[in-house]
């Protein structure tokens, strides 16, 4: 999670401005639309921004650490814990 950061775009024919968090998700390209759908499922926006980059390059030992800590059994591909473990809203406890 990176932020809070101020993200300005256009909407509904107007100007805003919003506090934002940038949240990255390192996964592999198979579970993009499982992930995509919890995205959804939890994100307050009409349009969130969900987008999927190619990792052209890399660390092979990271690359290796990823695959194998996304792999199934893993907690890291229960889409279902990230759907709960949803942060909490500012100001709330």
């Amino acid at each position: 999670m990176i932020g809070p950061i101020t993200s300005t775009y256009r909407w509904n024919d107007g100007i805003e401005t919003a506090e934002e968090w940038l949240c990255l998700i390192k996964s592999r390209q198979d579970l993009y639309r499982q992930l995509e759908e919890a995205i959804r499922e939890i994100h307050p926006y009409d349009v969130p921004e969900i987008l999927a980059t190619p990792v052209l390059s890399g660390n092979p030992s990271y690359l290796d650490w990823l695959r194998d800590s996304t792999s199934p059994g893993d907690t890291g591909t229960d889409v279902a814990a990230m759907k709960s473990e949803r942060p909490k809203e500012r100001g709330t406890s």
